[in-house]
């Protein structure tokens, strides 16, 4: 109840463009004086799988744009508005992958896409720890998850590790839902330990859960 979603899912490598729509048609919208909480969530990517010296330079440049630059151009604007509120949450989640976290052949460019804005969000995160009103950030990895994008990777005729993996596991029906990963991701912003630290996984937010 009272919950407005405000969205963004187009053209998101126009990094000037979407700055000034999300200013426009998300930031404008919301007020400090009608919310007792403000959400914004990151979540666009997208990921090819190609071996190093076989990609095509636009292609890397737009990967680098929607996962990377975008991302950290609309946290500037969002830390930029909201930084000063008092009396309300905020918070922010950017999607991130184990592809930020560790090399995976054959994604050259999605590991060091995702492990840059992985960085901005730690940087990001040590920073507000210094402000009188801090907004609570984390990367959060949630899981192979069974997308669209997985789909198309393993359609791909790349022979590496990660593309075998992926097969297996689709074959296998294993990876969350969507719907299940929303609700892991859900029960852990309402946790009090969203934020404490600055990458979180669904993984280990599980693991945690079972024991």
């Amino acid at each position: 109840d009272g919950i407005r979603d405000l969205r963004m899912s187009r053209g998101l490598g126009d990094v000037y463009k979407r700055q000034d729509v999300f200013k426009k048609n998300v930031l404008q919208c919301i007020s400090k004086d009608d919310a007792s909480r403000v959400l914004f969530i990151q979540n666009a990517g997208i990921a090819f799988t190609q071996l190093c010296g076989e990609q095509d330079a636009a292609a890397v440049q737009t990967a680098m744009q929607v996962n990377s630059v975008t991302p950290m151009v609309l946290a500037e604007a969002f830390v930029r508005h909201v930084q000063s509120w008092t009396g309300l949450t905020k918070q922010m989640v950017v999607i991130s992958s184990g592809a930020a976290r560790r090399a995976i052949e054959g994604w050259y460019t999605y590991c060091a896409s995702k492990a840059a804005i992985e960085m901005a969000v730690q940087v990001l995160h040590a920073e507000q720890a210094a402000q009188e009103h801090p907004i609570t950030v984390c990367s959060y990895g949630p899981g192979v998850v069974q997308t669209d994008m997985q789909t198309a990777i393993t359609a791909c005729t790349v022979d590496v590790p990660i593309v075998a993996r992926l097969k297996q596991m689709r074959a296998d029906n294993s990876g969350f839902t969507p719907e299940k990963c929303a609700e892991i991701l859900e029960k852990y912003m309402e946790s009090d330990e969203f934020g404490k630290e600055p990458t979180a996984d669904a993984y280990d937010i599980i693991s945690k859960e079972d024991k």
